[in-house]
């Protein structure tokens, strides 16, 4: 046998290098949807990823120019804090609070958001 060359159970040693070699086994396959339902199934995964999209379609929601000026989104507590560059814009969304939180709650189809916050 090759001194330089030694193989032991998926791993191949060659001058002072490692190399790995991953066989797939294909006797517990699952499919991606299930590994997405079981993901789902998590609540806190769940309502993460409401959140996230809630987050993600403020630009969708609001426009571009109110986006631009967003500084800052976040959630904390079930309340949207939203932090502006420009003063004119926050008083206009201050007007428009409880529309944008039944528009924002409508994407996930759940009350997610209970109060938003401008700064």
């Amino acid at each position: 046998m090759n001194k330089e060359l030694t193989i032991f159970k998926n791993i191949l040693f060659k001058k002072n290098y490692l190399y790995i070699f991953n066989f797939m086994e294909r006797t517990n396959t699952v499919h991606i949807s299930e590994i997405i339902a079981k993901l789902f199934d998590n609540p806190k995964f769940a309502k993460e990823y409401k959140k996230a999209k809630i987050l993600n379609s403020w630009e969708k929601i609001l426009g571009k120019q109110v986006a631009n000026s967003t500084k800052d989104l976040y959630i904390k507590n079930r309340i949207l804090y939203v932090h502006f560059s420009s003063s004119i814009v926050r008083n206009e969304i201050s007007m428009m609070k409880q529309a944008i939180i039944e528009k924002l709650n409508n994407i996930v189809n759940e009350k997610i958001i209970i109060d938003i916050i401008l700064r």
